[in-house]
């Protein structure tokens, strides 16, 4: 009976339930499955590494905004909203998105749409003014709003049902993570290529979020690097497990024939 009940069967049997929650055993912090499966240690630092790029445009923008464009303080706030009025529209239909293309194929090209955006913005002149500055960080925003929807899904759907609560929150960590990064380290480089002055001229700061971006352009190109890896690493895994010949009636993400990006 005590084994029906879920308890161990050195327990005596005038100890009660309670009692017997100190025999459980100890789960790790971190499932074990994180560093045995790359593609699901891939998806936690691409998030790490992409919400490092997101903070950057939250550090840099309004000084740019203020001082090299000279927006007043309600401009340059209205300008910097879009960004993540743009990202929630995004995230609304990137769930479509994920079931017809695959979470994969979302997240990848979430990378490409940001790496477009941070390009743009390390190459913007300030001659281009608002426009210049607003088209990026649309193209850039949106992206990474199809980043986080088919990375999420992805790196959850791989994690088993014992370890999925854990791996959600290791998501989680990750993002902050890159968060404090970009606030601390691309902080750093702005102030760096700014001349460290307390009111650097307009062309200073400029010159200085044009550097900040091309130093962003890193994490993004590594970002895509490791979901390419972790690709390969699902297309060879997917060939050595499928039969020859496969069944019609066989899923999909199963088959030798199904897209190399199904799943990240």
């Amino acid at each position: 009976a005590l084994v029906a009940h879920g308890l161990p069967a050195d327990v005596p049997p005038t100890m009660r339930v309670g009692e017997a929650d100190h025999l459980a055993p100890t789960r790790a912090v971190v499932p074990g499955a994180v560093t045995r499966d790359p593609v699901l240690l891939g998806g936690l630092v691409a998030a790490a590494m992409v919400a490092t790029v997101v903070m950057t445009t939250l550090i840099v923008g309004p000084f740019y905004l203020s001082r090299a464009l000279r927006l007043s303080a309600s401009r340059a706030g209205l300008v910097l909203a879009t960004g993540p009025a743009v990202a929630a529209l995004t995230a609304a239909v990137a769930g479509a998105v994920v079931h017809r293309h695959g979470a994969a194929r979302t997240a990848l090209g979430g990378l490409l749409a940001m790496a477009a955006g941070v390009a743009a913005l390390a190459l913007l002149p300030a001659a281009c003014g608002t426009a210049g500055f607003l088209v990026p960080l649309v193209v850039l925003t949106s992206g990474y709003a199809l980043f986080q929807t088919g990375n999420n899904t992805a790196v959850v759907g791989r994690a088993g049902d014992a370890d999925r609560g854990a791996i959600a929150g290791l998501l989680t960590l990750s993002r902050y993570v890159g968060l404090i990064t970009g606030t601390a380290l691309m902080g750093a480089v702005f102030d760096r290529a700014t001349g460290g002055s307390l009111a650097p001229p307009a062309e200073a700061v400029a010159a200085g979020l044009r550097t900040t971006m091309a130093v962003a352009l890193l994490p993004i190109a590594s970002a895509i690097a490791l979901a390419l890896v972790a690709c390969a690493c699902v297309v060879r895994r997917v060939r050595a497990d499928a039969p020859l010949t496969p069944s019609p009636h066989q899923p999909l993400n199963e088959r030798t024939d199904s897209p190399c990006l199904e799943r990240f």
